[in-house]
């Protein structure tokens, strides 16, 4: 939110307005150049956006709007991650992924003591369900994209969106009935 330091005086814990404050262009940035902030790793739209949902009564949590020191690792108390039963959620917005323009997306992946947000959470038969049931059930078309995630040593253990450049990327149906954890998911949606 553009002009957040002027609804809630809560947002700024120290901070300028211009650190505070999202640059208005409705994505949700992850670097200091995209989101107007001065800090490219403590203070952007990625952690501001959970303080902004928070301030506005939407979820329960209070959180600070910067990060734990730069990181990005998915402990289980970085405030810019919301607790589900199975994994954790990181806002972002993208230039160019998986072959998409520029859009807002919501990462669903493992909250791994220590490890990235794109540790895998998912199998390929969970991630291909729940594609298919609320999308397109293809990994890399649609509102819903499936991906390998980090660490699972290869790239296409849960779907070849990482190697191909073309739209249809599918899962990977010989991982179908395996129970490993390769995947994570990624929710796009716009405001």
């Amino acid at each position: 939110m553009r002009n957040a330091n002027s609804y809630w005086p809560g947002c700024n814990s120290g901070a300028t307005a211009t650190q505070c404050n999202g640059n208005g262009n409705k994505f949700i940035g992850w670097d200091g150049a995209d989101s107007g902030s001065s800090n490219g790793t403590d203070d952007n739209e990625t952690f501001r956006a959970w303080q902004h949902l928070s301030l506005s009564n939407l979820i329960s949590r209070t959180f600070s709007g910067v990060s734990l020191g730069g990181t990005d690792l998915a402990t289980p108390n970085d405030m810019y991650f919301s607790s589900t039963g199975k994994g954790k959620y990181f806002l972002d917005s993208a230039n160019m992924m998986f072959n998409r323009q520029k859009s807002n997306y919501a990462v669903l992946g493992t909250s791994v003591l220590g490890q990235n947000i794109w540790m895998p959470t998912l199998t390929v038969r969970e991630a291909s369900e729940i594609d298919r049931k609320i999308d397109d059930g293809v990994a890399s078309q649609g509102k819903v994209f499936g991906a390998t995630g980090l660490g699972t040593g290869s790239d296409t253990n849960c779907s070849e969106i990482y190697n191909s450049a073309s739209t249809g990327a599918d899962y990977n149906t010989a991982n179908l009935s395996n129970d490993t954890k390769y995947c994570v998911m990624a929710f796009y949606f716009d405001f």
